[in-house]
């Protein structure tokens, strides 16, 4: 008896933690597209480079995810989070310090590096060991910290405060992280079973792998397009106040995470395709509502509808991984949807900077709405394509 309910301390005490490096991971996200305007006045940039430092993130964070399955064969997740969330830390001391915009630059691309590995790491754990119930609880974090990031950087702005200073408190919180990784490193583990297993997924489960990768890859554009975006949208292209651009985007990562905490106490009573259904609805109405604005109030209403939409998305298509691969294979398959993720993240966000210096800043909303559509599209084609393996198997046997 006494030993379960350590097992049972153990088991929530790692998912507290679980919890807690998404949120670190949320804030320097969210925040830096509050940040931007300052940032780019104080290195003299033109705005249209976020696209650029998107990019460069996303090298960082690419090959750390891409390699997940590669280190995780060789070395154990507690080190890997160990390491990665040092790594965190001195990147984020570097955004606060930077004298120049190239010393800027090698701080983004550590902390991709570091986002890459901490993300795919955490992921593969709860989706081999947990269900949907604990991955909306993981997500909601991450929303947490999105919310909290635009939250104190539109704090910092409007006090007359230096945007630096947002990068020091994040780097503090990233600090005291990495000490609890090291206190937990021995219980991080995806079993010896799914770790050593395989490399590769079944044959007959390529084609779900490969529209999983596609799903990823247009979530994570429609989603860190509209969170790095809107805020420039709303003030510099429809003249909104920062205070309202800024509650605007806080509240579209509010909404974000509300949903998500939605899918922690209700996920275990509604079907999947159900909630991902309901989803896909409701990100068509809110993009549309941002691309067209008919009113001075859609955009920010926009933004919560396209919180609320896109929040269980991500975690439940997560947490279907295994189903989708088999378990052997889901670290190596977190690792690469996270890949594609962050490659989707790079390019239509990264795309929208270069389509802004052409184009104006209206361009947004279309470029959103077409992505969405995309989205919504890969997700009917990913459940079919899973259906249809499913019923395959029985005939197998």
């Amino acid at each position: 008896m006494r030993a379960t309910v350590r097992l049972m301390r153990k088991s929530i005490g790692l998912l507290a933690v679980s919890v807690a490096a998404f949120v670190a991971l949320g804030m320097p996200k969210s925040a830096f597209g509050v940040a931007w305007p300052s940032v780019a006045s104080d290195f003299g940039r033109p705005v249209a480079d976020l696209g650029l430092v998107i990019a460069v993130y996303v090298v960082g964070y690419f090959t750390a995810a891409a390699a997940t399955g590669w280190l995780t064969r060789r070395f154990s997740v507690g080190a890997l989070l160990m390491f990665a969330s040092a790594l965190a830390t001195v990147s984020l001391i570097g955004y606060a310090v930077a004298p120049v915009w190239l010393w800027l630059l090698v701080a983004v691309i550590g902390l991709g590096l570091a986002g890459g590995v901490i993300d795919a790491g955490v992921n593969a754990v709860v989706a081999v060991h947990h269900g949907a119930r604990a991955m909306g609880m993981l997500h909601a974090g991450f929303g947490i910290g999105a919310t909290l990031g635009p939250l104190m950087m539109t704090t910092l702005i409007e006090t007359d405060l230096s945007w630096r200073l947002g990068f020091v408190v994040l780097a503090g919180a990233q600090g005291v992280l990495a000490l609890l990784y090291v206190r937990t490193r021995v219980e991080w583990n995806v079993g010896v079973d799914q770790t050593y297993g395989s490399s590769h997924p079944r044959p007959d489960r390529q084609g779900l792998l490969w529209g999983a990768l596609t799903m990823f890859a247009l979530y994570a554009g429609v989603e860190v397009g509209t969170g790095q975006w809107a805020y420039t949208l709303l003030t510099e292209g429809r003249g909104m106040s920062t205070v309202a651009a800024g509650g605007a985007v806080t509240a579209f990562w509010a909404a974000l995470t509300a949903s998500r905490l939605g899918l922690g106490l209700i996920g275990h009573r509604v079907s999947i395709h159900r909630l991902l259904w309901g989803s896909s609805v409701l990100v068509l109405i809110g993009a549309g509502m941002l691309w067209l604005d008919p009113t001075e109030w859609a955009g920010p209403a926009a933004l919560v509808v396209m919180g609320l939409a896109l929040g269980p998305i991500f975690p439940l298509q997560t947490t279907l991984t295994p189903s989708r691969v088999g378990a052997t294979f889901t670290p190596t398959a977190v690792g690469y949807q996270l890949a594609a993720a962050t490659v989707g993240g790079a390019a239509i966000p990264g795309g929208l900077g270069l389509l802004v210096a052409q184009r104006g800043l209206e361009v947004i909303g279309f470029v959103l709405m077409a992505a969405t559509v995309l989205l919504v599209g890969s997700i009917e084609v990913l459940r079919r394509l899973s259906q249809d393996n499913r019923v395959q198997r029985r005939v197998n046997r």
